[in-house]
């Protein structure tokens, strides 16, 4: 979530809007709304199994980890044709083909090592295509999660996503701004404490109304 789609991914498209003149990556004004055209028109056809729309380039600032994902493994190598010049397209796609292998429910030693390969030219390939500044930590530490994958399973299976997911309800349970685990903790007993309760309002309400059940239970 934060490596690939809010780091490598988000990382390549600002520099498409944004990045250095002398690299010819930056898109035109032009380019730039062809593609956010082409991502406004395919909301009609997204299924309810993605959380978000696409949404405009423009928006880019805002847009949400969901979104960087569905662009990657998704969305990206239709918008982005005839758009971007061949060997920034390729190079995307190199980064696209690795993560799709990468996020299958059911990866092998051979997907995995043949997203490494491509992982590997992708990193190579950045400095070249985007400049020095692009090849920050997070596209470095590339090469390592095929490591992650061999040792875990599918890169979707250990994401932040769930965690991200679960914060929402952790911060419902907040009233104050200061010792934020302390008052979770707290809020979590409450629930558990009301939960052994009504079980066992349940339980002697049963008992009374037809004291067999008590028998039987002994």
């Amino acid at each position: 979530m934060h490596l690939i789609y809010e780091g490598v991914k988000r990382r390549l498209i600002i520099f498409w809007l944004r990045g250095p003149v002398e690299y010819k990556c930056r898109l035109s004004g032009r380019s730039v709304q062809l593609v956010s055209d082409r991502l406004q028109k395919l909301r009609g056809y997204m299924c309810s199994e993605f959380a978000r729309k696409p949404r405009s380039l423009t928006e880019i600032d805002r847009w949400k980890a969901t979104e960087f994902r569905v662009f990657l493994l998704y969305l990206g190598p239709f918008v982005l044709l005839d758009i971007l010049n061949l060997d920034h397209y390729n190079h995307f796609l190199l980064l696209h083909v690795a993560l799709y292998c990468l996020c299958s429910a059911r990866p092998n030693k051979t997907h995995t090592d043949y997203a490494a390969t491509l992982l590997v030219q992708f990193v190579k390939d950045a400095c070249n295509l985007y400049g020095a500044e692009f090849t920050v930590c997070n596209v470095h530490s590339l090469l390592h999660i095929c490591d992650d994958a061999k040792k875990y399973g599918n890169l979707d299976s250990v994401s932040a996503f769930p965690y991200e997911n679960h914060m929402k309800k952790l911060k419902k349970l907040m009233r104050q701004t200061h010792s934020p685990l302390v008052q979770i903790i707290k809020r979590i007993d409450e629930e558990t404490d009301k939960e052994i309760c009504e079980f066992i309002d349940r339980y002697v309400t049963t008992i009374t109304a037809n004291p067999d059940n008590d028998k039987m239970c002994s």
